[in-house]
């Protein structure tokens, strides 16, 4: 008998950052990983963050809105469209509402996004969230929430 008995292994959560900042990007990346059980790939622009979902189906996306060639909210209509990726949590991270004019309401309607999150933000808040939007479809209380 071992005096040690070994603790399985977390998987670790595959968090889409598609930035097109490389500064942002940086930052987000160093927040992300912050969180032992996260692993960040990346993004430099829609298209690009287009093929990593279809190729590694991250376990949530983390999406600028004003990226070059497809921006996030397409990206994010893209996805809750499709059978194939609807139940990957989103998170659009957006200047401030205040200056865009969007609300809550016009994130999940319109934009289909789960969640948003306005610059500047807090570490913890970016972790608490994606923490909870997995935690959500894994529990099928995004569903229920969001009626997918």
């Amino acid at each position: 008998m071992a005096l040690f008995s070994k603790k399985p292994a977390e998987k670790k959560r595959r968090i889409l950052i598609a930035e097109d900042s490389d500064f942002q990007r940086s930052i987000l990346k160093a927040i992300v990983e912050s969180e032992p059980t996260f692993k960040v790939i990346e993004a430099r622009d829609g298209e690009e963050a287009w093929k990593v979902i279809e190729k590694q189906k991250p376990d949530l996306a983390l999406l600028d809105v004003m990226m070059p060639k497809v921006n996030g909210l397409d990206i994010c209509f893209r996805m809750k469209g499709d059978t194939n990726y609807k139940n990957i949590p989103v998170m659009i991270v957006t200047a401030s509402s205040q200056d865009t004019g969007k609300t809550d309401e016009y994130w999940r309607d319109r934009a289909r996004a789960d969640d948003f999150i306005t610059k500047p933000f807090k570490s913890i808040d970016i972790i608490r969230r994606i923490k909870k939007l997995i935690e959500d479809y894994e529990s099928g209380a995004a569903s229920k929430r969001f009626k997918l």
